[in-house]
């Protein structure tokens, strides 16, 4: 769900920023193996460009191999010693980039020594390995700036220094330019499908599983994350009231800001309510439904996150959407908890999250049983009508959430569905029924007692 440019953008750099952090050591690897080889494979090329003059350059490719040696085997010290190191700071991000330091500093040398026969061959080795080293550290915005910097600075004093390859120097600063630009925006592409695959998973499994397949460049057809397994769960269940009579009229166009301006309130004060990413979300028109658990199955963080959130749904959203929308947008929800069958289900290529158990039907029909109960609440109060079933009465009468207690009763439904279901309602006000000496209203009392 997109938030706003401002939230897109920190959840963009956020998860580029994690990438970097998973896959730099891996990549650091890489880029010096493929440095060694590339340089292994150009030594036979220097005999065949250069004749007898073959081995000078040859012995300056061949000096390089100590280098990338050290280069690799720090690596191997700080995997060792310091794993932790591996995902941020500056040792890796030189042990990152010293392939591509040691490849610009070694043909701006040959560059120097060239005679003037020879300049346009090392020129044009130059420019491969400026367009080379820059390319390999595209993703890695740092490195590749960095580099860049030093290559352009490196030809510039060659420049200064050394007036008969002036004009070849200056070429090769320009292939430097010429390849960060192209770096830069295939970086941005890089970017942008990553997390255009982010929202796409984020439709079908949860924001946390979604951004560990990213990371693991995994398939849902082939991962083992978010297997379907027995859970403990708070289904939570949304619905517009009066939707047919608010749309008619009203063209396709109005009608999906209103849901992108509601939504973007809604999945806002969700992920603030659970902030690990414990929950999966879905919407069709105006009904929402969210299911919350807890990897390691903690029943209180749980109810904690799902009470946050039916809190924000009941206090704040409605508030919020009538400011954005300058109307009001009155909904009910139904809550409830249980365990059940949660994970990826489905078959290969089509597999996503879903939820095979009583609870979530339990609260669909919790949130349709609301429908006869908002006849009877004050048409100006816009806050929801909330119906649950006792575990989640019981959780939030223990939460020590700023409510008012008295606003929970127990509700006899008509519903056959559900007959077995001890069901509280949470009213938007407070009932005119007598209370007893301690204040609360004798269902509260009952509640309380349970």
């Amino acid at each position: 769900m997109r938030f706003n440019a401002l939230g897109n953008r920190l959840e963009l750099v956020h998860l580029y920023h994690l990438w970097v952090e998973v896959h730099r050591p891996l990549y650091a690897k890489y880029y010096g193996l493929v440095a060694m080889l590339l340089v292994a494979v150009m030594i036979p090329f220097d005999f065949l460009f250069f004749g007898a003059d073959g081995a000078i350059y040859a012995a300056g490719h061949l000096a390089m191999f100590p280098c990338f040696a050290i280069a690799l085997a720090a690596l191997a010290i700080l995997r060792r010693l310091r794993p932790e190191a591996l995902r941020s700071g500056l040792a890796i991000s030189l042990i990152t980039a010293a392939p591509g330091v040691i490849l610009t500093l070694g043909y701006a040398c040959f560059l120097m020594i060239a005679k003037p026969e020879q300049r346009f061959t090392v020129l044009i080795g130059n420019i491969i390995v400026a367009f080379c080293i820059t390319l390999f550290c595209t993703r890695f915005w740092r490195e590749q700036y960095c580099l860049t910097i030093a290559a352009v600075v490196t030809t510039a004093l060659i420049a200064a220094f050394f007036p008969a390859i002036t004009r070849e120097a200056m070429l090769v600063a320009i292939a430097y330019l010429c390849s960060f630009t192209l770096a830069f925006v295939m970086r941005r592409e890089f970017v942008g499908s990553m997390y255009e695959r982010y929202l796409n998973l984020s439709s079908l499994v949860p924001k946390r599983v979604a951004m560990a397949l990213v990371m693991a460049e995994e398939n849902l057809a082939d991962t083992t994350l978010f297997a379907a397994r027995e859970r403990f769960t708070v289904c939570l269940c949304a619905d517009w009231r009066g939707f047919q009579a608010m749309t008619r009229g009203e063209n396709a166009a109005a009608i999906s800001g209103w849901f992108e301006r509601y939504y973007d309130i809604v999945f806002r004060e969700l992920e603030d309510a659970a902030p690990g990413g414990g929950y999966y979300a879905d919407w069709v028109a105006d009904e929402l439904f969210v299911v919350f658990y807890d990897d390691n199955d903690d029943q209180a963080a749980v109810l904690r996150h799902a009470l946050a959130f039916l809190q924000a749904m009941r206090e704040r959203v409605p508030t919020t959407t009538r400011q954005a929308l300058g109307q009001d947008i009155r909904f009910d929800i139904g809550i409830a908890a249980g365990s059940g069958i949660l994970g990826l289900q489905g078959p290969p290529q089509r597999k996503k999250t879903t939820i095979t158990a009583e609870v979530a039907g339990i609260a669909k029909r919790l949130e349709q049983e609301a429908k006869a109960v908002r006849a009877v609440v004050d048409p100006l109060d816009p806050r929801p009508v909330v119906l649950m079933d006792a575990a989640v009465a019981a959780a939030l009468a223990a939460a020590g959430l700023t409510i008012d207690i008295h606003d929970i009763q127990p509700h006899a439904t008509t519903s056959a569905d559900l007959r077995n279901v001890q069901v509280y309602v949470w009213l938007p006000t407070r009932p005119t029924g007598k209370t007893g000496e301690s204040g609360h209203s004798p269902a509260a009392t009952r509640l309380v007692a349970s």
